[in-house]
């Protein structure tokens, strides 16, 4: 979305979509400004009094508060999808067939969840990576796999960083930064995103209860994680809902959206 401008020490700064989220989310938690100004990873390196100053124009200010409502339910909203059962073909297929015939215009993995996509077909898309073995250090190519192979059969999670992007094929996956020598795989190299010196080399594991569909996230890392503004501490535990959540580990953002079935 556009940022929004506004001022600090009179140069003019830009609050993006995000900025307001991680804002909002955080305060919403009960975080207080100064917390939030040294642990959210906010585009610009905003001060405590920055983000008050902001939350109360988010509040009392009608412009801001109707630009900035109006930046996050686009940020927010699940992909545009037709509900008519009468259509023909699909609405899903039909967005199948426009993603698998325009791979060059997908930006996230969240654009293809919930199209049903094979692992075979996400694999053709060389933007979005494939989390989907059993060992996170098998890198067996998924295009030459048999389909049988593929459990599930269709992407249950999409995860999406500043550069990289994963479907997810699989009810656990470890998140955390591979060194440069022997160390615990992982599924999503946080160092692929850039300034992940805070990043634990494991530091999330991301679980999916395959009985009931829900998805939790254990912190096993050095440092707290944040999950919708919410801290997690090192060693426990927390339900992710289904739809789009904003992780943060370590300083670098996620968006982790499970597919609600």
């Amino acid at each position: 979305g556009r940022p929004t401008p506004g001022f600090k020490e009179g140069a003019l700064v830009m609050w993006t979509p995000i900025d307001d989220l991680l804002l909002r989310l955080s305060v919403e938690n009960g975080l207080d400004f100064a917390t939030i100004a040294a642990e959210m990873p906010f585009t610009s390196g905003f001060s405590a009094k920055d983000l008050e100053e902001r939350w109360l124009a988010m509040l009392y200010d009608p412009s801001i508060a109707l630009e900035v409502t109006f930046e996050l339910n686009a940020l927010l909203a699940p992909p545009n999808v037709s509900e008519d059962p009468a259509a023909h073909p699909t609405p899903q297929a039909k967005r199948k067939t426009a993603a698998l015939s325009d791979a060059a215009s997908i930006s996230s993995a969240s654009e293809l969840l919930g199209l049903g996509l094979s692992l075979q077909e996400a694999a053709k898309y060389t933007s979005i990576r494939c989390v989907w073995s059993r060992s996170p250090s098998d890198n067996t190519d998924p295009l030459s796999l048999p389909p049988s192979l593929a459990a599930p059969p269709r992407a249950i999670a999409a995860i999406d960083g500043a550069k990289t992007h994963y479907l997810v094929y699989k009810n656990e996956v470890v998140i955390g930064r591979k060194g440069a020598g022997t160390g615990p795989a992982v599924d999503v190299d946080l160092g692929q995103e850039g300034q992940a010196e805070r990043v634990s080399r494991k530091h999330v594991v991301v679980k999916r209860d395959a009985s009931t569909a829900k998805w939790a996230l254990h912190n096993v890392g050095r440092r707290a994680v944040y999950v919708n503004g919410r801290c997690v501490a090192r060693e426990t535990r927390t339900e992710i809902s289904a739809g789009r959540s904003l992780i943060v580990v370590g300083g670098v953002r996620l968006v982790f959206d499970a597919d609600a079935e």
